[in-house]
């Protein structure tokens, strides 16, 4: 129930983002080590704020390894549930949550882009 609100609050507050497909990965999937190889963006496809993120990675960081989960989709639930628990967010989290192994970065705006910069130095080629 708690997982219902969370993604109907958030999709009230998102729009406009296409779906992007990601990786299956599976259920014994623990996001702490899976990130330490890549990084995982778990997102709303309708956010907004996952929007301007993937786009400022995109842009400046186009070479990086990046997987996106689209957590709307029910088969993603234990990687939701798997972020919230490994990065202690509680009942409710905002989108996107980028994973960075022990790091992580929830919501963006423009001041997590200095902190973004400095996590995602291990993710490049």
């Amino acid at each position: 129930m708690k997982k219902i609100v969370f993604l109907m609050m958030t999709a009230v507050v998102c729009m406009a983002m296409a779906l992007v497909s990601c990786e299956a990965l599976d259920d014994d999937f623990n996001i702490r080590s899976a990130s330490s190889e890549s990084v995982y963006f778990l997102h709303l496809p309708t956010c907004p704020r996952s929007n301007a993120a993937k786009a400022y990675i995109a842009a400046k960081y186009p070479d990086a390894k990046v997987i996106y989960i689209d957590i709307s989709s029910s088969k993603n639930d234990y990687i939701l549930e798997g972020a919230m628990n490994a990065y202690h967010l509680g009942n409710s989290a905002q989108t996107p949550i980028i994973c960075f192994g022990a790091n992580h970065i929830e919501g963006w705006d423009y001041s997590k882009e200095m902190i973004l910069d400095e996590y995602i130095r291990n993710y490049l080629p």
